[in-house]
């Protein structure tokens, strides 16, 4: 008699904690899921940072064969171009939402002049479904002279 009082008080339990121990362990999957698509996007924007600054970086005024003082002053590199190029290089979800900027810190692109390219992208988070949570902006930015 008493045994089957026990069962019968019992006979939830089970569920219960598969309830809350299945929530806490899909909780932590996605968590870590999340975080590593948020590192791996991350990787991806650096990535894209770095190539576009290559890429510009050997398209200066000497590569395009420009002698003109005031043609050498007004040679900028189309952040078009540049992000056509870096997009041969990294992965993303979408590619559309790349944002290149190619800026001039020493005034033109002769050689042995710096160029800073800087990227930004903005990252919607896998769960997003799931709960209301914000676009994060990634941004970076890579600096390197000039070499033509």
């Amino acid at each position: 008699m008493q045994r089957q009082r026990r069962r019968q008080h019992s006979a939830g339990q089970g569920m219960v904690e598969f309830a809350i121990s299945s929530l806490l362990f899909f909780t932590l999957i996605f968590g870590v899921i999340e975080m590593g698509w948020l590192l791996f996007t991350y990787h991806q924007v650096t990535s894209a940072a770095r190539e576009g600054t290559r890429y510009a970086s050997v398209h200066g005024t000497m590569s395009q064969g420009l002698r003109n003082p005031a043609e050498i002053a007004a040679y900028t590199i189309d952040p078009a171009a540049v992000k056509t190029a870096v997009l041969k290089k990294v992965t993303l979800s979408d590619p559309d939402a790349l944002s290149v900027t190619v800026v001039r810190p020493d005034g033109d692109l002769q050689p042995r002049h710096r160029v800073r390219v800087e990227v930004s992208y903005p990252y919607r988070p896998l769960v997003g479904f799931i709960l209301p949570v914000p676009t994060l902006t990634l941004r970076a930015s890579s600096t390197m002279i000039v070499h033509y």
